[in-house]
């Protein structure tokens, strides 16, 4: 019968040596190079100013490319690239545009990247619109891309907050989100003339803001949502009221 091979002592260690050397620091470096972002989550985002009415500086900042309220909900004209963005406010995920800028103050829609992509901001071009308001665009690179690719963004589009993780009254201040309907509170969704809504358990809603109906108490239904009755068709909506604890962010 054949025997295997032993290597001999001197050489298992002078093996072992090299190993712990120069292939495993050259792993670990490997793992900690990855780019970490860390987010100021101090930072208003959105080109609204952080101090008075001074210009945001987003240089170096990370963030993450989001959708506004009205890009979410439709009512910004479709997009050149609308084929690559979603069809109704409940098809996921959602797009948001970037551009090519092809002189000194005009731009032209290109690729888009997923809502909530992770970028890095590279440079920003802000023009004041008035008190604490900018608007422009900001060129970023997407985190963990390894060709560095560089995506011109409206600056609306821009955010440090990861609002979708947070409570509903909080996230509303950020941007839309997509909350599941499920009734645990004592008050049924409504609409704003306080009737009450007929609608499915489980269904989806497009959140867009805190109740202002002045016939709607604001106190037992604090959220504005728009309620699809057919998941495909984003022209067809009704506006309710929910209780926050009827509600939970899907997305």
């Amino acid at each position: 019968m054949k025997k295997n091979k032993v290597l001999p002592h001197p050489l298992k260690y002078l093996i072992l040596s090299l190993f712990l050397s120069f292939i495993l620091p050259i792993t670990c470096w490997a793992d900690n190079s990855a780019e970490q972002p860390v987010f100021d989550t101090s930072i208003h985002g959105r080109g609204h100013s952080d101090s008075g009415r001074e210009e945001p500086q987003y240089v170096g900042l990370y963030g993450y490319v989001a959708l506004t309220d009205s890009e979410a909900e439709k009512i910004s004209p479709t997009p050149s690239n609308a084929e690559n963005l979603s069809s109704t406010p409940l098809t996921t995920p959602w797009y948001v545009p970037t551009y090519t800028k092809i002189d000194a103050d005009h731009y032209q829609e290109s690729v888009s990247l997923e809502h909530k992509t992770i970028v890095k901001v590279i440079s920003q071009d802000l023009t004041h619109d008035g008190w604490g308001a900018y608007s422009g665009h900001l060129d970023v690179n997407v985190v963990g891309d390894q060709t560095a690719t560089v995506y011109t963004i409206d600056v609306s589009n821009f955010i440090t907050n990861a609002y979708w993780d947070m409570p509903i009254l909080s996230s509303i201040g950020y941007g839309c989100c997509l909350a599941k309907y499920s009734q645990v509170s004592e008050y049924l969704p409504v609409y704003n003339d306080n009737r009450i809504a007929d609608i499915p358990p489980e269904s989806t809603v497009l959140i867009s803001e805190v109740n202002r109906a002045p016939k709607v108490d604001a106190s037992a239904r604090q959220i504005e949502a728009r309620y699809y009755p057919d998941p495909n068709n984003g022209d067809e909506y009704s506006t309710l009221y929910f209780n926050t604890d009827d509600l939970t962010i899907i997305y």
